[in-house]
């Protein structure tokens, strides 16, 4: 059995991943499957967010990659919506690694001006004001990826051809 593809959206907070991954099952034939750090988390019970949020954050993101590469041994094809954070509390990135050894797995980093980050994180309401400031300071900066988007300076139509353009070339 062929292994799915796992297309990993990497990027701040309102940047724009979901819109982006939303479009991409939308425009694709393929069953493509969703999984964000927003949904796992929000499996965390507020007691444990509470006691250690660090330590909370750092398992439920683990299991998220475990679950993608889940996906992919059976054949299922997967977005992630993340962002890598480089924090002594975080392991993400060595789970994500293991990925890439034996995953057909796109990295996309998916980047947007922080005024206009700042102006979609009002917009949202759902959302920490600074949460995006933040995690762009805090933004893991050694990663290699296979395509960089731009939300701001690109409508959505135009980033997800990007992306769609990337898996027909690999």
């Amino acid at each position: 059995m062929a292994k799915g593809l796992i297309i990993f959206l990497n990027g701040e907070s309102s940047s724009g991943k979901t819109v982006i991954s939303k479009e991409i099952m939308r425009q694709v034939e393929d069953e493509y499957y969703y999984l964000s750090m927003d949904n796992f988390q929000s499996m965390i019970g507020e007691k444990q967010l509470r006691e250690n949020y660090w330590k909370a954050l750092n398992k439920v993101g683990k299991a998220m990659f475990h679950t993608a590469s889940v996906f992919s041994q059976l054949g299922m094809n997967v977005i992630i919506d993340c962002v890598l954070l480089d924090l002594p509390e975080l392991f993400w990135y060595e789970d994500v690694k293991k990925l890439i050894d034996d995953t057909p797995l796109l990295m996309v980093i998916v980047s947007c001006q922080l005024e206009e980050r700042e102006r979609r994180e009002k917009d949202r309401g759902d959302r920490n004001i600074g949460q995006s400031k933040w995690q762009g300071e805090h933004m893991m900066q050694n990663i290699i990826h296979d395509l960089e988007i731009n939300t701001f300076e690109k409508n959505t139509q135009t980033c997800v051809k990007e992306i769609l353009a990337k898996i027909r070339i690999s």
